[in-house]
């Protein structure tokens, strides 16, 4: 589990890692064919879209962050699903 700044530990990496391999095996960057990537140290929060500008603020997807070392290129991957993150801690 990250902690309170969403900061990923070593254990979230090897869950993340261990995630990814299960579902698939062909990971190239689709920018420039590199197949080396580097977790973000942070979960990012993806903002819903909402006319209530409270609802945004409160309302998040927390997912983790993967960039190519060789172009930048990043892929986003819920939090939730991969078991960082329950579903019940993103309550209000």
């Amino acid at each position: 589990m990250p902690d309170q700044t969403g900061r990923l530990s070593a254990e979230d990496r090897k869950l993340i890692l261990n995630w990814l391999q299960s579902k698939g095996k062909n990971h190239d960057c689709p920018v420039c064919s590199s197949n080396k990537w580097m977790i973000g140290d942070h979960l990012i929060a993806g903002r819903i879209h909402a006319l209530d500008p409270h609802a945004i603020a409160r309302e998040n997807y927390p997912q983790v962050v993967l960039v190519c070392t060789n172009c930048a290129h990043t892929r986003y991957f819920m939090a939730v699903p991969m078991g960082l993150v329950l579903a019940n801690d993103l309550g209000p």
